[in-house]
């Protein structure tokens, strides 16, 4: 075999093994998110939601994150107080991914040690092509503070399943919680709407819980115009679309009961092609162990989310839901990421708010379960 043609081979070979770990997907999905945008730039406005966003990640809180307007002359100014034991090096990276990802260029990016105070890293950023004339239009300085402070090392989400029943006197106390938890109403109850109303006051995360068919159905009843095994997927798709326009901005679709529906291939087909569709990811609840959903998602180029562990279903009491929130925090740890389900019950209240101010302090960021739908979500 000719040199050439053998270099060639195991540069692809190279490449292919590169494309299957989690990082060279995720430079995949950034490369070919690019192309998707074409002429479209990111705004300023939204790159600086990105760069808030990355800065939260890598432990900084909203206060030490500052900007200042840009000038005739000078570029937008963002400083940014990073922890001291986290790395400029990541920092650097986060940020050249989002740019290129964006339209932009890093025009230089250099780490400084002055002779007093701590090192830091700039960087120069430029937005708008032949408008700008390559000129910097922003600069972002990373700088570290003296607070040390836990890395993040795994996600976790947490949805509340079943709002929309009717009086529910608990909601409001799960809404006043402050951390971003996800809340899933069922469709066609007097309150349902009134009740997504309420999630997105708060500013939380809303999914469609859609009634699905279990085993034991009629006995059992999953609501209103639920999905069923015999239904074409014509019937499918209607029942999904009024359910969906029920309710106001809708993040995605969870299933609610669905232990034979889950099962069947071609009722997944049929839902996962109509949120795919919609531009929406799908949250297996796992009522069943024998769910397809996550098979289908793959075959039909849908996004498809798992949950990993009921919070409550065992048991409502606090103590025995603590423990299984522990377990959650011992899944999230071990995978990178853990999505958990819980209830509107007392116990699971008293639980998370034990619970949830110390999930930081162990390494962990709480987040709305969209965040894993989004295939350029680190894994923290």
């Amino acid at each position: 075999m000719p040199v050439v043609l053998l270099v060639a081979l195991i540069l692809s070979l190279m490449a292919l093994s590169f494309l299957r770990t989690e990082h060279g997907q995720r430079v995949a999905h950034r490369a070919a998110r690019s192309v998707r945008l074409g002429a479209k730039r990111t705004s300023p406005v939204q790159f600086g939601e990105r760069l808030r966003e990355i800065a939260a990640r890598l432990g900084a809180k909203p206060e030490d994150v500052k900007v200042s307007a840009a000038g005739k002359l000078s570029p937008e100014k963002w400083t940014i107080h990073i922890p001291a034991n986290q790395s400029l090096l990541k920092c650097n990276l986060a940020v050249t991914d989002e740019v290129a990802a964006s339209g932009g260029r890093v025009e230089d990016a250099v780490e400084r040690v002055p002779r007093e105070g701590n090192q830091y890293l700039e960087m120069k950023l430029s937005f708008g092509g032949k408008t700008t004339g390559g000129k910097t239009t922003h600069t972002v300085i990373f700088t570290k503070s003296k607070e040390v402070v836990p890395m993040l090392r795994a996600s976790i989400a947490i949805v509340i399943d079943d709002l929309g029943y009717g009086d529910e006197p608990l909601m409001d106390e799960f809404l006043a919680l402050d951390y971003p938890l996800t809340f899933s109403v069922l469709p066609g109850y007097r309150k349902s709407k009134a009740a997504a109303e309420a999630v997105l006051a708060k500013g939380k995360e809303l999914l469609l819980h859609l009634p699905m068919e279990p085993y034991g159905y009629p006995g059992i009843s999953p609501g209103k115009d639920p999905i069923l095994v015999d239904l074409s997927e014509g019937e499918i798709k209607t029942r999904i679309a009024k359910h969906l326009s029920s309710l106001p901005r809708v993040s995605g679709v969870s299933n609610h009961m669905g232990s034979l529906a889950t099962q069947d291939p071609e009722v997944m087909r049929a839902v996962l092609k109509d949120t795919k569709s919609r531009g929406m990811f799908f949250l297996d609840s796992m009522t069943t162990p024998g769910s397809v959903a996550k098979k289908v998602a793959g075959e039909v180029g849908a996004v498809c989310l798992r949950n990993d562990l009921f919070l409550d279903t065992q048991s409502k009491d606090e103590k025995k839901v603590g423990k299984m929130f522990e377990r959650a925090e011992g899944l999230a740890l071990s995978k990178g990421k853990a999505i958990v389900i819980g209830h509107l019950y007392g116990g699971t209240l008293k639980a998370l708010k034990d619970k949830l101010p110390e999930l930081e302090k162990k390494g962990i960021k709480l987040v709305p379960v969209s965040y894993f739908a989004d295939a350029s979500a680190p894994v923290l």
